[in-house]
């Protein structure tokens, strides 16, 4: 086998439930199969990083539907938006906009979700969220404060 863990190997991991490696969590991540048998969210919970949490979110995505894992990924919106943009399924596209209503004053989600709209929405979809994006910023014009910009020059 080139690439991915065979079903001899899976057996090993699965057996090794309570391990702490971030290795280990990686390879489970990478692994649809694995991630399903151990559960996704206990995967969600150990992987060791945003990204790795993405890619388990992403394998599960690649063959189910997106309300299969909203409830599981709750705590995770971040990582679930971004593997439904990495994911690319027009399927997706009326949760997304239950995403951009939900977190449309989170600056930072607001902007992950844009680019996933950008991705596989419409044009309704794309200036709906478009225009999510003008009412924060005016939002924050109007508070007065100015954005914090570092000072990068020596």
């Amino acid at each position: 086998m080139a690439h991915g863990t065979d079903d001899a190997g899976r057996q090993i991991l699965l057996k090794e439930k309570q391990v702490t490696s971030i290795r280990y969590w990686q390879i489970i991540a990478k692994d649809e199969e694995l991630t399903r048998a151990l559960g996704l969210g206990r995967t969600l919970e150990l992987a060791p990083s945003t990204y790795w949490r993405m890619i388990a979110i992403r394998g599960i995505l690649s063959t189910g539907d997106v309300l299969d894992v909203a409830g599981t990924c709750a705590d995770y919106p971040l990582e679930l938006i971004w593997a439904i943009n990495e994911e690319g399924s027009q399927a997706s596209l009326s949760y997304v906009l239950e995403m951009l209503n939900k977190y449309k004053n989170d600056a930072y989600l607001l902007n992950r979700i844009l680019q996933c709209l950008a991705r596989i929405g419409d044009e309704a979809s794309l200036s709906r969220g478009i225009e999510c994006a003008n009412d924060l910023l005016s939002h924050e014009a109007a508070k007065g404060d100015p954005l914090e910009v570092p000072d990068l020059l020596p």
